[in-house]
């Protein structure tokens, strides 16, 4: 699961969209999201794991530029 599909998760899809449009600062959220899953990236890895999937549908929800903040 991707950052912004986690973030999502947490605040729900509206609320995070609302964030976003608002520019409300989401890089603290996000940074923990990113760091979270490369620990269970590692894990899943060291556990054997030969394909470890990344999915972000939430990225598709908005424009290139909202998406490289």
């Amino acid at each position: 699961m991707g950052c912004l599909a986690q973030a999502a998760e947490l605040r729900r899809i509206s609320e995070l969209m609302m964030d976003m449009a608002e520019e409300v600062y989401l890089e603290d959220l996000i940074q923990i999201l990113h760091e979270q899953q490369k620990r269970f990236a590692k894990v899943q890895l060291d556990a054997g794991a030969d394909i470890i999937g990344v999915g972000n549908a939430v990225s598709s929800l908005i424009g290139s530029t909202m998406y490289e903040k």
